[in-house]
């Protein structure tokens, strides 16, 4: 199956396997497609809340591809948190 992706979806996919959190774009598009069904199948958020998050999620890609915001590590942010509050 081959699939075509906005640029700005194609771009944080190959971030996520840049990071090496994943070892290929297939792995970072099955896990994205796993938690998209798990989400709708067990209805934990309906319509509403989903054009929500879509529309914050579009707003944020926008900031990043216009350069006004920049695409952070989770991992690298996570071990900032706990080094400058935990330690």
């Amino acid at each position: 199956m081959d699939v075509s992706l906005p640029r700005e979806l194609e771009s944080l996919v190959k971030d996520r396997v840049e990071s090496g959190v994943y070892a290929d774009a297939s792995e970072v598009v099955g896990a994205a497609l796993r938690h998209f069904f798990h989400l709708s199948e067990t209805d934990e958020i309906d319509n509403a809340e989903a054009d929500r998050i879509r529309s914050i999620v579009m707003q944020r890609m926008q900031s990043i591809e216009d350069g006004s915001a920049e695409m952070l590590d989770m991992e690298v942010v996570l071990a900032d948190i706990d080094r400058k509050h935990f330690s």
